[in-house]
């Protein structure tokens, strides 16, 4: 039941629709705040969750001071649980949904969009696993919010969120299963835990949403309980406009053995900022493969865009093989011209032939933002 305000004659609470639960065990209702005069969400969550989670969710949010973590605007216990011991809260309502309901509708994210908001989400989880000694648990798509330009992120649902002991661990409880840690059945999470679900939504927002119907649910809880990563390794593979240092980060996040992990969400936020890169865009609409990308100059000021195409060659002597081709324009309107000497024949399933191609074209790109 969504929560009306004290007066009955003038309710603070207008309920405009149910929201979808994104998997999650709690209800989620959109409503027309009358004072505010804005759009909220109320959720209600019980507190016969996880056995050791830190707190009740929103008596934890209201302690957490971060502009990339869910903030909340009031909580009181829900009116219609009376013996379940249940909270309805209220929190702002983020436009641009869920990352989830964004790759679902949308797909792959930019290079540029994937680690700005990679960074934020680790800018979140280093307040939470520094200044406040808590580890998430629960890091996935459906748990990060985004601003209506999908500029700003912020960290959500604190339901399986826990306190670190004194060794900077705590039990491996609750979670979602595809975005749990390989550890998570010798009982122990670290810091090193919720950096590889952060490793794993970067996949994703790199290459789009995982196939989830089709995964077997059954092979991702005996890959689990043997040690190994949920999801196979095809799952995981970046398409090859993905930088070397962005895939070679990737890797050590989801490493099966935490101990190579990176020791931080800082140090890994600032490998993200450093990473050069054009930012590539797979374009799945287009008839040919197709990516797009832009390159600022060094002062910000000017912006060239790209664009590789990969076409299947069906006749002739070359049958078989896939034409990579590379081109350029100044702005959103000018002509695309082909770059000089970038045009190339390849086997398809050369792996390292397609990503040296990439590298050869952001060798390019960046040689040319240097110089305007």
């Amino acid at each position: 039941m969504i929560l009306k305000g004290d007066r009955l004659d003038k309710p603070t609470y207008r309920l405009i629709q149910t929201m979808p639960e994104e998997a999650s065990q709690s209800v989620c209702y959109k409503c027309w705040h009358e004072v505010f005069e804005c759009e909220v969400v109320q959720k209600t969550v019980s507190l016969l969750g996880v056995e050791d989670a830190a707190a009740n969710e929103p008596s934890l949010l209201n302690t957490m001071h971060h502009k990339h973590i869910t903030r909340i605007h009031d909580a009181q216990w829900d009116p219609e649980s009376k013996n379940l011991k249940a909270i309805t809260f209220v929190m702002p309502y983020y436009e641009g949904g869920s990352l989830n309901s964004k790759l679902q509708q949308d797909g792959p994210f930019s290079l540029g969009q994937a680690i700005d908001i990679a960074c934020q989400v680790l800018d979140a989880l280093h307040y939470l696993h520094v200044d406040r000694r808590i580890l998430h648990r629960d890091i996935k798509p459906g748990n990060v919010l985004l601003s209506n330009d999908t500029k700003s992120a912020y960290l959500a649902d604190m339901g399986c969120a826990v306190y670190m002991d004194e060794s900077g661990t705590a039990g491996a409880r609750g979670g979602t299963l595809l975005y749990r840690a390989p550890e998570y059945y010798n009982g122990r999470y670290t810091i090193k835990s919720d950096l590889y679900s952060v490793g794993l939504i970067l996949i994703e927002m790199l290459k789009g949403s995982f196939p989830y119907a089709s995964i077997d649910v059954d092979d991702v809880e005996d890959r689990l309980k043997s040690g190994k990563r949920p999801l196979k390794q095809e799952l995981l593979e970046l398409g090859p406009h993905v930088p070397g240092p962005l895939r070679r980060l990737a890797d050590r996040l989801l490493d099966p053995n935490e101990t190579r992990r990176p020791n931080s969400a800082q140090e890994v936020q600032r490998e993200l900022e450093r990473i050069q890169h054009t930012d590539w865009r797979f374009d799945p609409s287009a008839t040919d493969l197709t990516w797009t990308g832009s390159r600022s100059n060094r002062y910000g000021t000017a912006t060239r865009q790209y664009k590789v195409t990969a076409r299947s060659i069906v006749s002739g002597a070359h049958t078989g093989k896939v034409e990579l081709v590379a081109r350029w324009r100044t702005g959103e309107s000018g002509t695309w011209r082909v770059i000089s000497g970038l045009r190339r024949l390849i086997e398809a399933t050369d792996s390292s032939a397609w990503k040296n191609f990439f590298k050869e074209v952001d060798s390019a790109a960046a040689h040319r933002a240097a110089r305007r």
